[in-house]
This record gives structure tokens, C-alpha cells and sequence, in this order.
């Protein structure tokens, strides 16, 4: 008999129903399992069979020392499944890699429910339960008796756990299907679609460990889900109107129920047509939405929240509502209509019906959602307009996913849709940008993750036993767990500034950690402050670990290093540009130009500190780093301006020096302060807002000339001249308005060219040094917060392009701080295959 282990995600994805569907059209006996976290399929001998010379196929493995042992019979009817198989995986399924090899052991003492054995594997096919995991145990080539170290092994394989999907096309004919059984069903789901990782206990991934355990099935659900021709065959989500999960529309102030299932739907939105905030449940926690074309209920909503700026998104029912909002490209439109159906950033179309006003009207971006749940979908068919659509959750918490908390939101509703089956693992929504011909992540959550990628450059790695969970840093975290070859990215879980994220990090840490190899490496940033720094120290006492941590930038360098590397000795340029980040030399960075691999990596070069005034306090007021910009330009206009608005106290220690306060190289303290000499921010409520707001009113300008900067023989970008001639911009609009002048004596003196003009000079910053630096085949990566800039990314794009200079930007996770855990793996794995036991 031939074992054939299928590794990647293929679990609650309907992998199982198909393989025997397939087997059984071929007219094939054996079976196939949940097994951990992979599907094993059994192939009995078959008399009479035609042999044919195997092909080598690409996602196959195998091994020496086992071909001699494996059936040729057996082996041939595994070839013409995976020929059949492999064409037709479903939407949700896919597969790293196939090892194939012989059942070296038989069955043990099956418990007598199962009511299978050996025999019956060769009459037929079955789908076998997956509790016949722990006395079915095919041996794998490490242990075969021919086996030797220089054979090439299994390595230890990381949990791939289905991710969260939208409703499927099938499903939603389903529930607007008047003869149907899952007409205006909340909860319709199928092997396409529904919730995977969100309700998932533990694995193998069966119903029975899941959050649907509690919930029989009824007589038509039962047949469908033992019915191979049915989409729900070992659907394990499955439910329907006749076993229904119910859904209640709740007034959390006196705890009464209003309305019940479909009803409590219609009366949501006629709650919405009356301005209200309602609190609903979705796949992975609890939403706040109310009416987009409202502007009383959204002024309600951001001051009940908190949320004074920072845009909302906005839920639309289809793509046809979504294109009345924004100018969508084809990618776009692929990325909302997806089965991840993440949030997608775009720009407003200009003369938008209705009115979109979930953000500021400074902003010329909107992010945009599709309806993805079936309580999405039916909420949408009755209520007209699009809605606004954001996390139900109090700042540093994290994303709400019980009624009793959806409770505690009574001071921004007290009405919550709730549904009565539990959200084992919160989760938010992913986020997504078109950015220099690609779709980028922003933020990896649901429908995205987990995810299993292979690690760069480790194809020929040995077998190693060993793990390593990586932290991240101090915002944005979305924790990496990797063996020495292959890293599983985590959801995105935000700051751990509460317990209550802390004790969320810790429950999502527990659905994968059973299931690797003990970690032996905890790795975090550097910064002592950080609660990630505090809690791989606690992780690495509790396991017997080592804790190992790694600069903030230069995890950032490991990251796109990782996504673009050809061979593990390949040295890139990369250029990190962020808000900040403890650097090497104890100062604060974030516009840094780093040359080597994921080991030896070197600072050569970076933007000229400067003093961030009294502190943190600089980071939301933005005057602060403008005075001091000023200062370091030496413009005593705009010198004489800032000593008017700035308490005295602070012009003192301004005078101090070195002035008081940090010192840092960011960039995007520099936008801040840019962005203030505009006009633009008089304080930051959010990560990104200045250069959000200098991307929306930025306009192409007449001229290609940047501003002047001056970069030296070490590598510092001096940026005072650039400073100084903004200022002189500015001043010449001021005046001009004042005067009521129509032509202005500077070419870029309206704030739409002075705005376009910095940012173009940025880039022109980063070409010029790139060409200083690149000989060899050097090829240069950008990573870094500041590079979710749509327009400062494309403009150097262009200009790298133009300039012959090979680059890339994230695809595979976030430039921003959501990048830095699958970073730091990337080094701890180089740590961990260069030291056996790296203490």
C-alpha cells in the first residue's frame, strides 16, 4: 500500500470529498485522512493495471531509499490520481509539497467503532475518520529501514490551518433561493467558503473540534454532508434554517431580545435608515456599522469611539456599489471579489453617489469592503446604501468577539446583532493596496492568514527539530512562528498595550504550538520598552529557550531580504524608512540605507538626525518637528513664526545644545513635520495621517527638478536645503494670498505642488543613493511604514525603472511593522542552521 501526504491547506477545504470522488471515478481503493495538519491518502494495489514510466512532477517527493519498497501497481494508480486531482483542487486548497512512500506499518488495534481495517482499504475507498490518525501511523522515509543521513528527509511540517473565507457564489444563490432550505440563512457555508481558523478548537480539523460541536445536525444536513456529489459532503460549518443556529438582535441596556433570526436582520436596518449604530457579529468579531450617507451618525460614531480622523471603512453590497464609490482597476476589483475579501484602499471616484463620508474630506482615499458573510449579504439587500464598517473594539484593544463584551459598547449602541455561535479566534479584517502595479498587504488578518510560506534559501537545509516564534515589535504585531525552512504568518493582533490583547496573543499562539517542534528560539526587537521584548523573555524561561533579539530596521532588511532573495549569500541595498525604531547606536532611526544579507548587514547610510523636541510628545504634535526643521535650515522667517505659537519653555530647550529630547534619522517624523509647515495637521490621531494627507492633496507639478539636498561621502542625506526652500514655498503662498496676486513668483507655491515636489524629491533621494551604491548585481529592497506612500512608491518606481535599478516592494507581508516578526524569523532560522544548539 502507498501513502501519499499531502502538506499545505487541505484541511476544511474540501480536499477530502474530492480526493474521493476522484478515487472513486478512477476506480481506485484505499482512503484518505485528516492527519494533524495534512491529508493522508492510502492507495491499495490494483491487479491488471497498465504500468507506466513514472514522470517527475513538481509538488512530488521521492525518496531513495523507499522507491524500492512501494508497489508498482499501487504506485501507478498515485499517479493517475494526482494527474486527475491536481487540475481541480478547490478555491481554498493549496499544496506545498506531496511525499510518497510505502505503509511501512499496518494497523494497530483500531477501536471497534471504527468498524474499518487493512482488508477493507482494498475492496474500496473510503473517507476514514480522522481519530484513525493516532493507530494508523504511516512511517515516513526518515524512519524507513533503509534510510540514511545523506537521504533527503521530511521536515518537520507547521499547522496549516484553513483561513476564514467569504460566501461563495453557490451559497449565496442559496440563501436568496425562496425553495431552498438556507433561504435568509444567516449562517450558510459550504467546503468553498465560511469560517475555518475563526471556529477551530484544535486540529485535525473535524466539526467535533470546532465551535459548531454543539449544534446537531438535522435529517437534510446530515444526508448532504455524507453525500459525495454534494458541496457540503464533510462540510463541517454546515447548518440550516431547520437546525439554525439562531441569530438575536439584542438591546443590551435592559438585555431583551427584539428580534430573532431573519427578523432581527430587517429590523437592523431599519435602525440604520434611522440613524442608529448597531454592533454586529461577523467571522472574526464584532463590527460597528451605521448609515454611510448619515453624516450625524458617523460624527456620533467617531466621538463615541474616539476616532476623530482616522477613516473609516465602508461595507458595500456588491462591486457595482463599490464602483460608484471608487475609480477601481481590474486588481482591485480581484482583490474585493477574492475569497480573502480583504479591505481594499482606493481612490474615490470623484464624483461619488452617494456621497462616501467615512473619512475627512482631505483624503482622496477610501478603503472599501464587500458584504462576505451571509448576514452581510442579507443585511445589504434590504438596507439601500453602502455602510460604514469598522472594528468593534476601544483603542489598544483588541477586536471584540462575545456578546458580554459587544455589552460593554453600550455607550456607542446598545444594540448588537449577535449570533449564537462562538468566535473561538478573533480576527480583523485584512487590508490591502494597489501600489507600482501590484496589490501590497497593509495589514495580514483575515481570509489571509495563517499562512505557510517556505523560507528563502533553504532547499538543501537538514532536517532540524527545532522552532522558533518570532514577536515583532511594539505596534502592528503579527507574530511568525518558523522551523529552519518554512515560517506560518500569524493574524495581525495590534499593540499588547492591555491583557486582554497579551491573553489574545497567547490564546492564538496556542492553535499552532502543539503542533511544531519545541521552540528553541524567541526572538524580539531590541527596545527594552516594548511588551513583546518582556514576553519572548517570559516565553523563552518557559520553554527552555533562548531569547534572542534583533534592531528594528534590521529586521525590516531581513524582511524584504526574504521576499527577494535568490541565494542565502545575496546582498541587497535596502532603504527603511518608517516613524521610528530603536537603531544600533541607541538613537532613534527611520530613514536608514542598509547594505547585506539576513546576517551581516551595515548602516551606509541614513537622513541627518535631528532633535525630536521634548520627547514622544513630538510624535502627535507636529509643530514641534517643524520648529526644529526650521531651526536646523536656519530659516528665520519660519523660525520667527514657530516662537510665536510655542510656549517659551519649549523654544528653551530648542536653544539647548543639542536641543532636548531624541534625537532621530525618520523619515516619517520628517513627513510629519513637513506636513505641518503646510498647514495640513496641527496634531496626529493616527500612524500615517501626515502622509496620508500629503499623497491626497499632492498634484503633479510643471517641473522634474526636485528640491536640493545634498547627500556626503558617508552617506548622510542633508536635507536642510530642502527644508529651507519648502519654507520659502510656503511663505511665497501665504503671501500671495494675502496680496491677492494670481501669478506667484515660486513655479511650485500652491500646496498641491509643494506637497507633490517633497515627495518626489524622497524619491529622488532614494534613486540618487541607490546609484551610489549598487555594482554587482546589487538589487535594492524598500521596506519601511513610509512606503504604504501610493504616490511617493510610484513615483520612485519610475525612477528606479528609469534608472536601470532592479527593486521590489512587499508582496508577501506588510512594509509596515507587520512585516518585522517574519523578519526576525528569517535571522533566528540563519541562526538556527548555522549553530546547533544556539544558546
Amino acid at each position: 500500500m502507498v501513502v501519499l501526504r499531502f502538506c499545505g491547506v487541505v484541511q476544511g477545504v474540501g480536499f477530502r470529498p474530492l480526493v474521493y470522488r476522484t478515487a472513486t471515478e478512477l476506480g481506485l481503493c484505499g482512503g484518505v485522512y485528516n492527519d494533524h495538519s495534512n491529508a493522508i491518502v492510502l492507495i491499495s494495489p490494483k491487479k491488471h493495471l497498465k504500468l507506466r514510466a513514472i514522470k517527475p512532477m513538481r509538488l512530488v517527493r521521492f525518496y531513495p531509499c523507499a522507491t524500492a519498497l512501494l508497489d508498482p501497481s499501487a504506485l501507478e494508480s498515485s499517479m493517475r490520481l494526482l494527474d486527475s486531482l491536481l487540475p481541480k483542487l478547490p478555491a481554498l486548497a493549496s499544496i506545498s509539497h506531496i511525499a510518497i512512500y510505502p505503509l511501512y506499518k499496518a494497523f494497530s488495534i483500531i477501536p471497534s467503532l471504527a468498524a474499518i481495517d487493512l482488508s477493507a482499504l482494498q475492496a474500496q475507498f473510503h473517507i476514514l475518520p480522522s481519530y484513525l490518525s493516532t493507530h494508523l501511523s504511516p512511517c515516513s522515509p526518515n524512519h524507513l529501514p533503509n534510510h540514511s543521513p545523506n537521504s533527503p528527509s521530511i521536515s518537520p511540517t507547521l499547522p496549516t490551518i484553513p483561513t476564514d473565507s467569504a460566501t461563495c457564489n453557490d451559497c449565496l444563490q442559496e440563501i436568496f433561493s425562496p425553495t431552498s432550505r438556507f433561504y435568509h440563512y444567516h449562517l450558510c457555508a459550504c467546503t468553498n467558503c465560511g469560517a475555518r481558523y475563526s471556529i477551530i478548537d484544535s486540529l485535525p480539523y473535524d466539526r467535533a473540534r470546532t465551535s459548531m460541536r454543539g449544534f446537531p445536525l438535522c435529517a437534510a444536513c446530515k444526508q448532504d454532508f455524507r453525500t459525495p456529489s454534494s458541496r457540503f459532503y464533510h462540510a463541517q460549518p454546515i447548518s440550516c434554517n431547520a437546525c439554525s443556529i439562531e441569530l438575536r438582535l439584542v438591546d443590551s441596556r435592559t438585555n431583551s431580545v427584539l428580534a430573532r433570526n431573519y427578523a432581527g436582520i430587517e429590523l437592523c436596518a431599519r435602525l440604520l435608515a434611522q440613524g442608529e449604530i448597531v454592533c454586529i457579529k461577523g467571522l472574526g468579531g464584532f463590527a460597528l456599522i451605521c448609515d454611510s450617507a448619515n453624516e450625524q451618525a458617523i460624527a456620533r460614531l467617531r466621538e463615541r469611539k474616539n476616532r476623530p480622523h482616522k477613516p473609516f471603512a465602508i461595507m458595500c453590497k456588491n462591486l457595482a456599489q463599490a464602483r460608484e464609490l471608487a475609480d477601481l482597476c481590474k486588481e482591485e476589483e480581484d482583490a474585493l471579489t477574492s475569497l480573502a475579501a480583504p479591505i481594499v484602499l482606493a481612490r474615490i471616484k470623484s464624483k461619488a453617489k452617494p456621497t462616501p463620508k467615512p473619512q475627512k474630506p482631505e483624503l482622496n482615499t477610501i478603503g472599501i469592503v464587500l458584504a462576505n458573510t451571509p448576514l452581510h449579504h442579507l443585511l445589504l439587500d434590504i438596507f439601500p446604501n453602502p455602510i460604514i464598517y469598522t472594528s468593534a473594539n476601544l483603542e489598544s484593544q483588541p477586536i471584540i468577539t462575545t456578546a458580554q463584551e459587544a455589552a460593554s459598547l453600550a455607550h456607542i449602541t446598545p444594540y448588537v446583532l449577535d449570533i449564537d455561535r462562538e468566535i473561538l479566534h478573533g480576527i480583523d479584517d485584512s487590508i490591502v493596496r494597489y501600489i507600482d502595479s501590484q496589490i501590497r498587504p497593509i495589514r495580514l488578518a483575515r481570509g489571509q492568514t495563517p499562512h505557510i510560506t517556505p523560507l528563502p534559501c533553504t532547499n538543501t537545509a537538514p532536517l532540524d527539530s527545532r522552532s522558533i516564534i518570532a514577536l515583532g515589535a511594539g505596534e502592528k504585531i503579527t507574530p511568525t512562528l518558523a522551523t529552519a525552512t518554512h515560517a506560518i504568518l500569524t493574524p495581525y493582533l495590534g499593540s499588547l498595550q492591555s491583557p486582554k490583547s497579551l491573553a489574545r496573543l497567547e490564546d492564538n499562539l496556542s492553535v499552532f504550538l502543539p503542533h511544531i517542534p519545541a521552540p528553541t528560539l524567541i526572538i524580539s526587537d531590541t527596545h527594552p520598552r516594548f511588551e513583546t521584548t518582556t514576553l519572548a523573555h517570559n516565553l523563552a524561561k518557559e520553554h527552555s529557550a533562548t531569547h534572542l533579539s534583533l534592531y528594528h530596521h534590521h529586521a525590516h532588511h531581513c524582511a524584504i531580504w526574504g521576499e527577494m532573495a535568490r541565494d542565502e549569500t545575496e546582498r541587497i541595498l535596502s532603504i527603511v524608512w518608517d516613524g521610528s525604531g530603536l537603531g544600533a547606536d541607541g538613537s532613534i532611526w527611520g530613514g536608514e540605507f542598509l547594505l547585506g544579507d539576513c546576517k551581516e548587514i551595515a548602516r551606509v547610510g541614513h537622513f541627518m538626525p535631528f532633535a525630536l523636541l521634548g520627547g514622544e510628545r513630538a510624535i502627535t504634535e507636529p509643530k514641534r518637528i517643524a520648529y526644529i526643521l526650521a531651526k536646523c535650515a536656519g530659516h528665520s522667517a519660519m523660525i520667527a513664526r514657530y516662537e510665536q505659537i510655542l510656549e517659551p519653555p519649549l523654544i528653551a530647550l530648542a536653544e539647548l545644545k543639542p536641543p532636548v529630547g531624541h534625537t532621530t534619522s525618520s523619515v516619517g517624523r520628517l513627513i510629519d513635520g513637513v506636513a505641518h509647515l503646510l498647514g495640513l495637521v496641527d496634531s496626529i490621531t493616527y500612524q500615517g495621517q501626515a502622509g496620508a494627507l500629503l499623497e491626497s492633496i499632492a498634484q503633479e507639478a510643471p517641473t522634474k527638478d526636485p528640491y536640493p539636498y545634498t547627500i556626503t561621502h558617508s552617506g548622510i542625506i542633508q536635507w536642510q536645503e530642502m527644508i529651507a526652500a519648502i519654507c520659502d514655498d510656503v511663505l511665497a503662498l501665504e503671501s500671495s494670498f494675502a496680496t491677492q496676486e494670481s501669478t506667484l513668483e515660486s513655479t511650485f507655491a500652491t500646496k498641491a505642488h509643494i506637497a507633490y515636489k517633497f515627495l518626489y524629491t524622497l524619491a529622488h533621494i532614494a534613486k540618487s543613493f541607490a546609484l551610489r551604491i549598487i555594482a554587482d548585481g546589487i538589487r535594492v529592497g524598500l521596506s519601511g511604514g513610509v512606503f504604504q506612500n501610493k504616490l511617493l512608491c510610484e513615483i520612485l518606481g519610475s525612477m528606479l525603472k528609469e534608472s536601470g535599478i532592479t527593486y521590489s516592494y512587499h508582496t508577501l507581508v506588510p512594509c509596515n511593522d507587520g512585516g518585522i516578526a517574519f523578519g526576525q524569523a528569517i535571522f533566528a532560522s540563519r541562526v538556527m542552521l548555522q549553530y546547533p544548539n544556539p544558546r
